[in-house]
């Protein structure tokens, strides 16, 4: 029985780590940092990816077949994204903004209570489309807080960019 136990708790332990040492990427490579990292229902990847040296892309597509990586040079991502952050005890909202072209696209992690949704919201002259994560995903645009320009026109920032 006790052997039986030990290798059962082995066998934890070793699903455990290759599932540390092995994240999902979506569609960020394993050097960069994921920003945000939002499976669709679909089963397409929203990513918002990173890197070390300052470069920050957008991409959305499957794995292999990326439809959309914005701006095309990493480089010149941090002047191509507006963040905007509202919070208070138990609210917390949180977007990232840009355009391509005539489409505006809006990254957003919203934290009420214990209620948390997050996704993807797509203006495409005036037609609206919002495309929720499925759970699990993750989000880190807080650190980016301090890294992109402030969005002035964003009802979030209260029309004040501190």
């Amino acid at each position: 029985m006790q052997k039986l136990i030990l290798i059962f708790l082995l066998g934890l332990i070793l699903v455990s780590w290759q599932a540390k040492a092995s994240p999902i990427l979506g569609l960020c490579e394993p050097q960069e940092i994921q920003f945000f990292h939002c499976k669709t229902k679909k089963g397409s990847w929203a990513n918002l990816c990173g890197t070390s040296s300052g470069g920050l892309q957008y991409r959305f597509g499957r794995s292999g077949k990326i439809a959309l990586r914005y701006p095309e040079n990493p480089a010149e991502g941090k002047e191509q994204f507006l963040l905007a952050r509202y919070f208070r005890f138990q609210t917390n909202r949180i977007e990232v903004t840009f355009q391509n072209q005539a489409v505006s696209y809006t990254i957003f992690d919203y934290t009420e209570g214990k209620h948390r949704h997050a996704g993807l919201r797509v203006n495409n002259k005036g037609s609206e489309s919002e495309i929720p994560c499925s759970a699990p995903f993750v989000s880190k645009l807080v650190e980016l807080e301090s890294v992109l320009d402030c969005d002035p026109d964003n009802a979030l920032n209260g029309g004040v960019c501190r």
